[in-house]
């Protein structure tokens, strides 16, 4: 292409100055150019990249309205679709089937529009019919059939069809559990609940202690346990500091026992945490939905150090969530980076809080990088006497203020020892 002369300090955007074609590449494959630049008396040698970006689509989770799916119900779901490609996936159609002789599928289309890079679109509302003859525990593999302009994905997810869980109180008894075992001493008690009045305690009612050489157990019946499933329950005990005396908690599935933890004294699990009501948990992700599992709490004394008041179990509940990540209280957000809207077409505006204890005489670093890692725009910002947020504006333009292509950039703030980063996604 040429240019008949460019003056010092000017610029010039060149729209549709080369044209390329891509063949078979994939999702995320760079290409590298090598662009030369020449006039009288000089050759300048340039090599940009461009990334190739497609959809790549898929089920990241759903819901049914009204759950749980029952036997001779109609169900409405929501499916949520998404895009971890670096391309849009444009005129989006999702597409519900299954081949399970108990469910129908009533509506089984659901237009989406554009769904961008990094993004979730929820498809509402699929109906499905779940035939009155259907076990009651019973597992429907869906599939999702994707369709965009230029491609097409296919996923699948699974609809669990009866209750999930399990939750007892001990209100009412003991009619969910087995018991069993040398010198079994579990029963229901109301000596010390967490809520309200009743719980199993392993020990002896008379003289409120357990027995040495027990082995003995409760186990609830059967149940069917949905994804990320978290079983929790709340005990007190008190055991001697000395010893093997102490509380496994067991998950059984398909024969097999599966231990998840020991409370007490000795052993390499063991802790001391007595004489205090204290809530357990425990995530179940190594049980894939639809999975049938029972839990057992088993106690054991050894013959030896003395014994004590023992084991008392309330509310013992397992339940999907949605997240059970724990909250570690020495993590506390000091900082915040906000980018909006993100994807963005013309200005990206970015928000940054700094540290408190950065002093105003410092500066933030303001960093934008491609997806090939190459840095195409710095900022360099003073803090504030006050503190408050920075603000920027970004118009997709590198530092001589010429176009950048579309596609997935990283925002990185750096401010004293700290540093966050972002992706954002630039479209045209």
């Amino acid at each position: 292409f040429a240019i008949d002369s460019l003056g010092i300090a000017d610029s010039l955007i060149i729209d549709n100055c080369f044209q390329v074609m891509v063949g078979t590449a994939q999702n995320g494959h760079s290409i590298c150019f090598e662009l030369e630049v020449n006039d009288t008396s000089r050759i300048l040698t340039f090599s940009p990249t461009m990334l190739i970006g497609t959809p790549v689509l898929s089920v990241s989770d759903f819901c049914v309205l009204a759950p749980p799916s029952m036997p001779g119900e109609t169900d409405s779901l929501s499916v949520y679709i998404e895009n971890s490609g670096f391309g849009c996936g444009h005129g989006l159609i999702a597409q519900l089937s299954t081949s399970d002789p108990y469910v129908t599928v009533l509506t089984d289309s659901v237009a989406c529009g554009d769904l961008y890079p990094d993004s979730i679109a929820a498809a509402e509302y699929f109906v499905v019919e779940v035939n009155a003859g259907c076990p009651a525990a019973h597992i429907a593999n869906m599939i999702m059939t994707l369709t965009t302009q230029d491609y097409a994905f296919q996923d699948t997810f699974v609809l669990l069809i009866g209750e999930t869980g399990f939750h007892d109180d001990m209100e009412s008894g003991g009619g969910l559990w087995t018991t069993g075992g040398t010198n079994n001493r579990w029963h229901i008690s109301t000596q010390r609940a967490f809520s309200p009045t009743h719980s199993w305690y392993c020990g002896d009612s008379t003289t409120g202690e357990y027995l040495p050489n027990m082995d003995c157990y409760i186990q609830s019946v059967p149940f069917m346990v949905h994804e990320q499933s978290l079983l929790s329950f709340c005990r007190w005990f008190h055991v001697p500091v000395y010893g093997t005396d102490g509380l496994y908690v067991i998950i059984i599935h398909d024969g097999q026992y599966d231990t998840l933890d020991f409370m007490g004294t000795g052993g390499a699990l063991g802790r001391d945490l007595q004489s205090s009501w204290f809530e357990e948990k425990y995530t179940l992700d190594a049980y894939a939905p639809g999975d049938t599992i029972q839990v057992r709490l088993s106690f054991i004394s050894d013959n030896e150090f003395g014994v004590g008041e023992g084991f008392y179990v309330d509310d013992i509940t397992v339940e999907h969530v949605f997240g059970v990540d724990e909250f570690d209280n020495s993590i506390v957000a000091c900082t915040w980076l906000e980018l909006k809207p993100n994807p963005f077409t013309n200005d990206l505006t970015v928000s940054y809080m700094p540290p408190a204890d950065v002093a105003h005489t410092e500066a933030c670093c303001f960093r934008i990088y491609d997806a090939s890692g190459r840095c195409v725009r710095t900022y360099d910002m003073p803090v504030p006497d006050m503190r408050q947020p920075l603000i920027l504006q970004w118009d997709g333009t590198d530092d001589q203020h010429r176009a950048l292509p579309a596609g997935v950039y990283f925002i990185r703030v750096t401010a004293a020892q700290e540093s966050v980063t972002q992706k954002v996604v630039f479209v045209r």
